[in-house]
C-alpha cells in the first residue's frame, strides 16, 4: 500500500496523437506549434496540465501508425509548420508554384476539406513544398555560406550521432522505391565501409534534404517545448 505520506506528485493529463490537432492554418493534419494552443486551452478549461502525445517518429508511406516508425529519433516531416519555414513563399502565388501548379493547390484544398486526415494527400503536399523550399535553402543559403546555412551545418554537426545514418538510409529508401534494408545488396545490408562511402557521395543531395527536414523539425519541437516550459505546461512522449 502506498505511503499515504509520500510526496509523490499526482498529475492528470490528457493523451492525444498530435496528427489529430488540425487547425484552419494545417494542410490537413495536426503540426507541432498545434500543440501549446492546445495544451493552454486544457489547462484552462479542465485543469489539465499535462498532455501525452502518440510518438513523433516518421512513418512509413504506407502507414499511418504512428507505433509503425522508421527511426526513434527522427521526426515525422509530416508534422513541421510550413508557415514556419522561412524558404517558403506563403503568399497564393508562392504557394501554388511551391505546390507544382494548379493540380497541386487542388490536392492541398482535398487535404484541408477532407473529414479524416488524407495522409495520402497530406504527404503529397507537403513533399512538394519542403522539396521546394530545399531547393531555395540551397541556392540561397549553402551555396553562400550564409548565416542559415552554418546554423544547419552547426546542428547537422551536433547531431551527426544519429542523424548520418538517418539520413542516409532515408536516401536510399528513396532510391529503392521504400524496400526494406534487409532486400538491400549485401554490402549495403551489410553496411561495408566502402559501400556505405559510395552511397553518401552517389546520394550527397537527398542526404541533405532530409537533415535539412529534420533540422526545421527539431526547432520547432524545441521551440514548442519552450512554450510548454513558459506557460508551466508538461509534455509526454510515447516510444514507437
Amino acid at each position: 500500500m502506498a505511503d499515504p505520506s509520500s510526496s509523490a506528485r499526482r498529475v492528470a493529463g490528457v493523451t492525444v496523437p498530435l496528427f489529430s490537432l488540425r487547425s484552419a492554418q494545417g494542410w490537413g493534419g495536426g503540426k507541432i506549434p498545434d500543440l501549446p494552443p492546445f495544451a493552454q486551452w486544457m489547462a484552462e478549461s479542465a485543469g489539465i496540465r499535462l498532455v501525452q502525445i502518440l510518438p513523433l517518429g516518421e512513418i512509413s508511406g504506407t502507414e499511418t501508425s504512428p507505433y509503425s516508425a522508421l527511426s526513434a529519433f527522427g521526426i515525422d516531416w509530416l508534422y513541421i509548420s510550413l508557415q514556419q519555414v522561412p524558404e517558403l513563399d506563403s503568399s497564393p502565388h508562392g504557394l501554388r508554384e511551391a505546390l507544382g501548379g494548379d493540380m497541386g493547390v487542388a490536392n492541398l484544398r482535398r487535404a484541408k476539406e477532407s473529414p479524416r486526415v488524407d495522409y495520402e494527400a497530406v504527404r503529397f503536399a507537403k513533399k512538394r513544398a519542403l522539396e521546394w523550399a530545399f531547393m531555395h535553402f540551397e541556392r540561397e543559403h549553402l551555396a553562400r555560406g550564409s548565416d542559415r546555412a552554418r546554423a544547419f551545418e552547426m546542428w547537422s554537426a551536433d547531431e551527426r550521432h544519429w542523424l548520418e545514418d538517418y539520413a542516409l538510409v532515408r536516401a536510399l529508401k528513396d532510391a529503392r522505391k521504400g524496400e526494406p534494408g534487409w532486400k538491400w545488396e549485401r554490402p549495403l545490408r551489410d553496411r561495408e565501409p566502402w559501400a556505405l562511402d559510395g552511397a553518401r557521395q552517389e546520394f550527397s543531395r537527398a542526404i541533405a534534404y532530409y537533415k535539412y527536414l529534420q533540422w526545421l523539425a527539431h526547432g520547432q519541437w524545441e521551440q514548442c517545448r519552450a512554450k510548454l516550459r513558459d506557460a508551466g505546461l508538461e509534455v509526454m512522449g510515447d516510444l514507437p
